[in-house]
C-alpha cells in the first residue's frame, strides 16, 4: 500500500500550498502570557549562554564554536562503539516520555543535516555539529539585530507622531481659550507656500520612503537579509543576480553591503520602494535551474538511465536536497547536433545561504558530467570553419614612388592592387621581398 501511494504522489505534479491569511484580525492579536513569553525570549537574546549554561558560552562566534566542540566530544562518549555520532543520541532532545515530537525532530534533522544512515555525517560528523550549532547563533544574532533595529525606529515613529499629536493639542487649546488658530495659521501661509514650492517634491519622497519602512509587518526586509534590487519591468533572470546585505536601516536611508566584494553603499528608501526588492531571507528552497547539452544522436534510453541516475544522487542526500523537480527537454539543435535538457531540483537552504548551495550545486554538475561521460552523452561541438584566403581586392607589383623622410632616407614601398594577379599568401609575400629586393639594388623605390 505504501508503494503505491508513493507512486501516485510521484505522477502528481509540483505544487506548493497557499499561504492562507485569516481575516480575522483578534485571531493574530497577542494575549499578555505571549507578550510576556516574547519579552523573556528577547531577554535570553542578551545572555551570553543563549543555548543553557550546559552548552557553555555562546556570547560571541568563536566561543560558540568552542562550545559546540565540548558538547560534541560529550555526546560521542555516550556511544563510545560508534566512530561518529548517530542521531539516537541527539533525538533525546526530541522524545517526551514514550512520544517523538515530530516537528522538532524535523528541525533538528534539518539543523544537524542528518543523512539517510541515521549519522549526522559518514564524513566529518565534528564539523557538521559545529556548523548546525554555528547557523542556529547566527540567526539569533541577526534576530537580536532585527529587534533592535526595529526598537529604533519605533523611537523615531514615536517623536514624529508626538509632534503631530501636540500640535494638534496646542491648536485645540487655543481654540479654547478663543483665539482663533486658523488666523495664526493665516499669518504664515505666505511662508508655508514657499517652503511647499522649494521642499514639496523632497518631502514626498521622504514620505514614500518612510512609508514602506515605517510598518513593520510589510517591510520589505530586515537587518541581514540578503536582497537583490532590479527595476520592476526588467525580466528575471533564472541563473540569479547580484546581492546586497542590510547592514543598516532608517526611516530615511538603508545602508547595503555589495555580497561579492563588501562594498558599502547607502540608497535612499524612497528609491527602494520604487524598485523590485527580492528578499532572499524569505526565499526559502532555493531551486537550482542548470542547463544539460548531449549529442543529436543519444537515445532516449539512455537519458532516461541518466534522468534515474540523477533523481538518485538528489534523493541520497536529503540533509542537501530537497527534491527532484524536473529535467525536460527545450531545445533541439540539429544542425548544431545536440539536444538541451534543463535540470531544475531543490534545495533544503534557502537563497540566503549562497555560498552551500552553490557548493553542492557543483558537486551535482560534476556528476552529471560523469554520468553523462560514462554513458557517451557528451556533446562536442563541431569544428569552425577556418577561411585563410586574405579578404579584398588582389595587389600587383606596380610600386609608386614614394617621398623620403627628413633624413634623405628612403621609405618602404605599398604595392598597389591588380585585378590580374592572385592573392594567396604566398605571391603577396614574394612581391614584397621583390619589392624590397629591387630597393636595395638601386638604392630607391620605384619603377625599373
Amino acid at each position: 500500500m505504501a508503494r503505491h501511494k508513493s507512486r501516485a504522489r510521484a505522477l502528481l505534479n509540483k505544487w506548493q500550498e497557499p499561504k492562507i491569511v485569516r481575516g480575522n484580525h483578534d485571531d493574530t492579536k497577542p494575549s499578555i502570557k505571549e507578550v510576556l513569553e516574547f519579552r523573556k525570549a528577547v531577554r535570553h537574546l542578551e545572555d551570553p549562554y543563549p543555548f543553557s549554561f550546559n552548552f557553555g558560552l555562546a556570547n560571541t562566534r568563536e566561543n560558540c564554536a568552542q562550545s559546540s566542540k565540548e558538547v560534541y566530544r560529550k555526546l560521542l562518549r555516550h556511544t563510545p562503539e560508534e566512530d561518529v555520532l548517530p542521531f539516537d543520541t541527539l533525538g533525546i532532545l526530541v522524545r517526551h516520555g514514550n512520544e517523538v515530537d515530530e516537528s522538532q525532530a524535523k528541525t533538528l534533522v534539518k539543523v544537524f543535516q542528518c543523512d539517510l544512515s541515521g549519522y549526522v555525517s559518514e564524513t566529518d560528523t565534528e564539523t557538521d555539529f559545529i556548523q548546525g550549532c554555528d547557523n542556529v547563533y547566527k540567526q539569533l544574532r541577526l534576530l537580536y539585530a532585527a529587534l533592535k533595529n526595529s526598537q529604533r525606529l519605533d523611537y523615531v515613529l514615536e517623536n514624529i507622531i508626538n509632534c503631530i499629536f501636540f500640535t494638534i493639542l496646542t491648536f485645540v487649546l487655543l481654540s479654547v481659550v478663543g483665539i482663533d488658530p486658523f488666523s495664526v495659521l493665516l499669518s504664515f501661509t505666505t511662508i508655508f507656500l514657499s517652503f511647499t514650492f522649494a521642499f514639496g517634491a523632497t518631502a514626498a519622497k521622504y514620505t514614500e520612503g518612510i512609508v514602506l519602512i515605517a510598518t513593520p509587518s510589510h517591510r520589505p526586509f530586515d537587518v541581514g537579509d540578503r536582497i537583490s534590487l532590479a527595476d520592476p519591468n526588467s525580466p528575471s533572470d533564472p541563473s540569479g543576480t547580484a546581492t546586497w546585505f542590510v547592514e543598516d536601516l532608517n526611516l530615511f536611508f538603508t545602508t547595503l553591503r555589495y555580497a561579492a566584494t563588501n562594498e558599502i553603499a547607502t540608497v535612499s528608501n524612497s528609491a527602494l520602494a520604487n524598485a523590485r526588492i527580492i528578499n532572499c531571507a524569505r526565499s526559502k528552497g532555493a531551486s537550482i535551474i542548470y542547463p544539460l547539452k548531449f549529442g543529436i544522436a543519444t537515445e532516449n534510453r539512455t537519458i532516461e538511465i541518466f534522468k534515474t541516475t540523477v533523481e538518485k544522487y538528489v534523493n541520497d542526500r536529503p540533509s542537501k536536497w530537497e527534491e527532484f523537480s524536473a529535467m525536460r527537454c527545450g531545445r533541439i539543435e540539429p544542425d548544431l547536433g545536440f539536444v538541451e535538457y534543463t535540470l531544475i531540483v531543490k534545495h533544503q537552504k534557502g537563497w540566503q545561504d549562497t555560498g552551500p548551495i552553490m557548493d553542492d550545486k557543483a558537486e551535482l554538475v560534476t556528476f552529471c558530467l560523469e554520468v553523462a561521460k560514462s554513458l557517451g552523452m557528451r556533446y562536442e561541438a563541431p569544428p569552425m570553419p577556418v577561411h585563410l584566403n586574405m579578404a579584398g581586392p588582389p595587389m600587383s607589383m606596380n610600386v609608386q614612388q614614394q617621398p623620403t623622410t627628413t633624413a634623405g632616407a628612403p621609405q618602404m614601398p605599398i604595392p598597389s592592387r591588380n585585378k590580374s594577379e592572385g592573392t594567396s599568401a604566398a605571391n603577396v609575400i614574394a612581391r614584397w621581398n621583390a619589392a624590397a629586393s629591387a630597393a636595395s639594388t638601386t638604392g630607391k623605390f620605384g619603377p625599373h
